[in-house]
């Protein structure tokens, strides 16, 4: 969906955005690796995700963003 698109839907919907999370891509995995990982670095990076993934400062970093609404 382009951006006029998607805008005019959320209006005509009449739909709230309450969330935006993202992965934003400075802490990519290669394949593999999470199953490599020890349980304490698995947890940190666990903790990194969630610490980072509502900052609007990173969201332009990502290429897959999650937008949640509600309607009105």
């Amino acid at each position: 969906m382009n951006g006029l698109k998607e805008l005019l839907e959320i209006e005509k919907n009449r739909l709230i955005r309450i969330k935006a999370v993202v992965d934003n891509r400075l802490i990519e995995v290669p394949e593999g690796a999470l199953n490599n990982m020890s349980e304490n670095s698995y947890n940190e990076w666990i903790q990194y995700l969630k610490a980072t993934a509502e900052r609007p400062d990173l969201m332009g970093y990502s290429n897959h963003v999650v937008q949640i609404f509600i309607k009105n």
